[in-house]
């Protein structure tokens, strides 16, 4: 787990404009809705893209700082073994991540090189620029919520939305089970952290 010495790149804490949580989500079915609400993650497909939410008891700066705490990511994402932070400009952030899982009994290991670009405590638009898959663009969209149930509390939705291509023929006939658990998997463990560092 990242600690509370670790150094908070972002230096701003700006209110976030905060939302219904049933507004957000009422294109989901009542199943999905339900899900969200008690805090399990939900991963769509449509057409090749993978669409998660997960709802986060943080408010969302917490939530970005988890977010963007790249080279921390192999302290709290399930596979990722390394990862690091290889070039920074502004709002740019180039960085590679090292994962490794078994599949099919055999140890895989991945290389994904990432272009991160943020708009500051909204949203970070990501594409893949090396590594060993074929494609993995899509974005990260943070909403200030709140519920029903608890209406005075500040939550997170949390959304990455993913169009991913793994750019093997090996992992083309299980790619539509494996990718949702890795998804659900990581958006788990980041509302974990997040939720350590209130």
């Amino acid at each position: 787990m990242v600690t509370s010495s670790t150094p908070v790149r972002s230096g701003y804490r700006p209110t976030a404009k905060t939302e219904q949580l049933d507004g957000l989500i009422s294109l989901l079915s009542p199943k999905e809705q339900k899900a969200l609400r008690d805090r399990h993650p939900v991963v769509l497909s449509i057409s090749g893209r993978f669409i998660s939410r997960i709802l986060i008891a943080a408010p969302t700066h917490i939530v970005w700082d988890t977010l963007t705490d790249y080279a921390n990511f192999s302290q709290f994402l399930p596979t990722v073994v390394s990862s690091r932070v290889v070039q920074s400009e502004g709002d740019r952030h180039i960085v590679e991540q090292v994962d490794t899982r078994t599949i099919l009994l055999a140890t895989v290991r991945t290389t994904v090189r990432t272009e991160n670009i943020e708009i500051p405590q909204k949203r970070i638009n990501f594409r893949l620029v090396g590594g060993d898959m074929k494609k993995f663009d899509g974005h990260w969209q943070i909403y200030a919520v709140t519920t029903s149930d608890a209406p005075d509390i500040e939550q997170t939705l949390l959304v990455q939305s993913a169009d991913v291509d793994a750019g093997s023929v090996f992992f083309e006939g299980i790619v539509h089970t494996l990718i949702p658990e890795s998804l659900k998997a990581n958006v788990k463990a980041i509302r974990n952290e997040a939720e350590s560092r209130v």
